[in-house]
């Protein structure tokens, strides 16, 4: 009989505590988690779904935490407790087998796919599971693959596409047919589509699982209404379509899409060649209460809460104060839970209130149910950020001021195209101007050479009084750099590019001057200059 048990196979990729790689099964990810690292795959979507499984078992296992009590319990432990583990795994060994022909880990036994005729219907090709391969509508955008000779998958890599689809698959279809459930509903996105996710790292596995635990007792963190188990444990398939989740851990584990692989051999080497794959489970959007408790969200004129998604143009840290906005407390939280969590005192009693947090942030941003990147960021904060209002409003503050910043140089550019197209008889096209500027802004690279400032900045927040006027010197000189650089790309006759050269430079002075007004006034609270008018040269 085929079988590759998840328990004990090595499928987990990460790195040990002197940094080699290492490739692990769950029952050694748990048991040696204070040994372990990190996980990590090179698609950010898996290392996210990796950790939601993880997170979902210690859960399950331990059964809270409860209150802080327990977690503190746990955490003082430095390891998870090894017997509660291993008996779970003797109870549920059967369960994580992936070709199991009764009960395959995360999938439907029996599924196949008809015809309106009931007749049978090829399965689809592997690369199917993977949402950066190419594959039906997908471009090929992050392979090289074709889908009329398609990739084979490792049964490790296999079962980790399988859990990155789950969480991250596409809406938008005709529902196919099934032997077991007939016509399928429309297809639906996947639980995290349109958010970015965070995760708390710390120095290994079990620290890093630890913190982003949440609190697991009866309505927390989500609406409970039922016998709430992690889909492994479930042996009846509801009817696909909209469910409310029996609680958390139905909810971390809620198939969107209903899988059976087809296991086959390249020589000795267990692989996955084709999959039938259908739509699965969508959780029922019911007052917010099934929203991902690991997004953060932005408050929308009068429109309400919204997650805060990833734009392909757009680096997330620049929306990182919404990842601290308390709101004023209560329901208008619009923190991630797990920071919310953090916030309390348990961190803060176990790390010090000095202590560093580093974030992980996976993102997808889709375009009419096709992928058009998938980004992680990590970005530096200090303890202090997750329950000091006043540092929050500090941070926001700064981060629109880099925001001016940019828009001081988009203005400044514009400027320069005008004039370098212009001539003396006629006015440019506008939208020749739009394109000359944006090609110019391109090059520029504002934002992606203020992002190590940024990230020193956040660490220093709340700890160094000359950490704003540090902030607001980068953003003067970037911008000024940014500029400079875009120059290199301008066009035109030399006589016409010196003097548009000269308008746009006194533009880019002109825009800038609110903010280097702000930083005149710091520099003489906070001096660091020999000579403080040189903030106005």
């Amino acid at each position: 009989m085929t079988s590759f048990n998840l328990l004990d196979e090595p499928w987990i990729p990460g790195t040990d505590a002197s940094g080699r790689p290492i490739e692990v099964g769950l029952r050694q990810a748990i048991l040696n988690a204070h040994g372990i690292a990190a996980i990590g795959h090179p698609s950010p979507l898996v290392t996210l779904a990796l950790h939601r499984l993880l997170l979902c078992l210690v859960h399950r296992v331990v059964d809270g935490p409860q209150d802080g009590a327990q977690w503190r319990s746990l955490w003082t432990a430095a390891r998870f407790d090894a017997d509660a583990f291993q008996d779970y795994f003797a109870d549920r060994h059967g369960c994580f087998d992936l070709f199991s022909p009764r009960h395959p880990f995360f999938q439907v036994a029996d599924l196949t796919t008809v015809d309106k005729h009931r007749a049978p219907t090829a399965p689809s090709p592997a690369s199917r599971l993977a949402i950066e391969l190419a594959s039906g509508n997908n471009a090929t955008l992050f392979d090289h693959s074709r889908e009329d000779k398609p990739p084979q998958l490792s049964a490790a890599e296999a079962v980790r596409q399988l859990l990155a689809l789950q969480i991250n698959a596409f809406g938008g279809g005709q529902g196919s047919t099934s032997n077991l459930f007939g016509k399928h509903p429309n297809l639906s996105n996947a639980p995290l589509v349109g958010t970015v996710s965070v995760l708390i790292q710390r120095a290994n596995l079990f620290e890093t699982l630890m913190v982003n635990l949440l609190p697991y007792a009866g309505d927390q963190p989500m609406q409970r209404t039922g016998d709430d188990r992690p889909v492994w444990e479930q042996t009846l398939h509801r009817p696909p379509g909209e469910v409310r989740p029996f609680g958390y851990l139905d909810w971390l584990t809620l198939p969107a899409r209903y899988v059976r692989l087809l296991p086959s051999y390249d020589r000795d080497r267990l692989v996955v060649r084709e999959a039938f794959i259908t739509p699965g489970l969508v959780a029922s959007r019911l007052e917010g209460a099934y929203d991902n408790p690991f997004a953060f969200h932005r408050e929308v004129d009068k429109r309400g809460r919204f997650p805060v998604g990833l734009q392909p143009d757009r680096a997330m840290w620049r929306d990182s104060a919404a990842l601290f906005d308390l709101g004023g407390g209560g329901s208008r939280d619009n923190r991630p839970a797990n920071l919310r969590a953090a916030a309390s005192s348990r961190l803060v009693r176990v790390l010090g209130a000095n202590a560093n947090l580093h974030l992980a942030c996976f993102g997808l941003a889709n375009d009419k149910a096709k992928p058009i990147l998938w980004r992680r960021e990590d970005m530096p904060a200090t303890i202090r950020l997750l329950d000091e209002p006043d540092l929050v409003a500090e941070l926001r503050d700064s981060l629109e001021l880099a925001e001016a910043g940019g828009s001081a140089l988009r203005s400044a550019l514009r400027s320069l195209a005008y004039a370098v197209l212009e001539t003396p008889d006629k006015s440019p096209d506008t939208k020749e101007v739009s394109r000359l500027a944006q090609r110019m802004e391109t090059k520029a690279a504002y934002w992606s050479e203020l992002e190590p400032h940024f990230q020193a900045y956040l660490l220093a927040l709340g700890n160094d009084l000359g950490s704003r006027r540090d902030w607001l010197l980068a953003i003067r000189d970037v911008a000024r750099a940014a500029f400079e650089r875009a120059l290199l790309a301008s066009e035109g006759s030399l006589a016409r590019r010196e003097r548009a050269i000269v308008k746009a430079r006194k533009s880019l002075h002109t825009h800038l001057s609110p903010l280097l007004s702000r930083l005149a006034d710091l520099q003489q609270t906070q001096p660091a200059n020999p000579n403080p008018q040189e903030v106005l040269a």
